[in-house]
């Protein structure tokens, strides 16, 4: 439960800043892999120790193309374990996503080896279920080790003719200061007829 909690505050989080609607350019380049966030961990740590608050966020935003990636940041402090076995669980990634007020329903089944969701989402807040479009989802699970996983949710085609949409889930266990050094990745490719200003964010810091 406390890791359910912990994502679904930092996808509350992630809407408030995304619909910010401030263009950046960051760092594109993926990073999958432990090595590669504790890099990550390393070149933002001073920022991190800045926190003035009780959760605190470092959010960066880069747009390739027609493609637009938005990156969140974060340390906590919760037990590995107990957020892992959260994630881990495919059926809780449907309570996960229905955090997202314009999420107004998810399903799941499994089907051979693979878990499915549909997360039906509509365009505005006040849109009923009818309204709302169906975004077929994949779940895996790219990496898992002792001290680190790495989840994703992808799905092929989504709402105003997006493609390719990517939500990714980073996690790793920082010894020395047993706090979890987590990431939020979401990218997703938009038509040159929609302006990217909508899929992307400023890149900072958000403390609260």
């Amino acid at each position: 439960m406390q890791g359910y909690r912990i994502l679904c505050f930092f996808l509350i989080s992630f809407l408030l800043v995304f619909q910010s609607g401030a263009i950046s350019y960051g760092d594109d380049s993926p990073h999958p892999g432990p090595a590669s966030l504790l890099h990550k961990y390393h070149e933002i740590e001073n920022v991190l120790r800045k926190n003035i608050g009780r959760v605190f966020f470092y959010v960066e935003s880069s747009v390739n193309k027609n493609t637009s990636r938005v990156d969140i940041y974060g340390t906590i402090k919760y037990p590995f374990a107990i957020v892992q076995n959260e994630l881990l669980i495919p059926p809780n990634w449907c309570r996960i996503v229905l955090s997202h007020p314009d999420i107004r329903a998810c399903t799941y089944k499994k089907v051979n080896d693979a878990w499915l969701l549909n997360v039906y989402d509509v365009n505005k807040f006040s849109e009923p279920l009818e309204a709302a479009y169906l975004m077929k989802f994949v779940y895996r699970i790219s990496k898992l080790e002792p001290l680190y996983f790495n989840v994703a949710l992808t799905a092929q085609e989504g709402a105003s003719s997006t493609k390719d949409h990517q939500f990714r889930f980073e996690a790793i266990k920082l010894k020395k200061i047993r706090r979890l050094f987590i990431c939020v990745i979401f990218l997703v490719t938009v038509p040159w007829s929609i302006s990217l200003q909508k899929y992307s964010v400023a890149r900072g810091s958000v403390s609260v």
